[in-house]
């Protein structure tokens, strides 16, 4: 590992300002939503081994 560089990630975290158009694209891209959801302010989204989380 390269000092100052990460190895790997868990988490990205991506701020939104409409969650159910943010919702339909990665729906449509064909992730599994494992928490939230169109009417809530913060979804995650199962990716390999991390996630992908969307927050109003």
């Amino acid at each position: 590992m390269t000092a100052g560089r990460p190895e790997s990630l868990s988490a990205v975290t991506i701020g939104v300002t409409d969650m159910a158009a943010s919702c339909a694209f990665y729906d449509a891209l064909g992730f599994e939503t494992v928490h939230g959801g169109p009417g809530t302010p913060f979804t995650s989204y199962a990716v390999g081994h991390g996630f992908l989380n969307l927050q109003l």
